[in-house]
């Protein structure tokens, strides 16, 4: 049987997927109030999601339909600086990632060689 798998999130091209804290600055409220939306179910499910490193994620097209009635903007200039450092910011985790990835595997490689030598009876 195959595994039902999730829908890929879009891409910043397609649709930004913005933390609490960003869509915030984007709209001059505090990430408290965006996070108190989330849970007082205000997106719908298919609009937040875990971003890679596990943050909260917000569709930019959930902020602003859910701004539309409101009277509120989005500032243009701050939503694109946004877009840039969580493009910054998911680069440098997978560079980080990547980075615990290598030394686990070289610290793995190191305990296999010493066990080895103990079992070999080696010095």
């Amino acid at each position: 049987m195959k595994k039902k798998q999730n829908p890929t999130p879009p891409t910043h091209g397609d649709d930004p997927i913005l933390t609490p804290s960003a869509v915030g600055r984007v709209i001059g409220m505090s990430r408290q109030t965006v996070t108190r939306w989330v849970h007082e179910k205000m997106f719908r499910p298919e609009d937040i999601v875990r971003k890679p490193n596990n943050l909260l994620g917000i569709r930019l097209s959930a902020v602003r339909r859910h701004l539309s009635g409101t009277g509120m903007a989005i500032d243009p200039a701050r939503l694109k600086e946004e877009v840039r450092l969580d493009a910054e910011a998911a680069a440098a985790a997978a560079r980080t990632a990547e980075i615990t990835r290598r030394h686990k595997a070289e610290q793995a490689a190191k305990a296999a060689k010493a066990a080895a030598r103990m079992a070999g009876g080696v010095k």
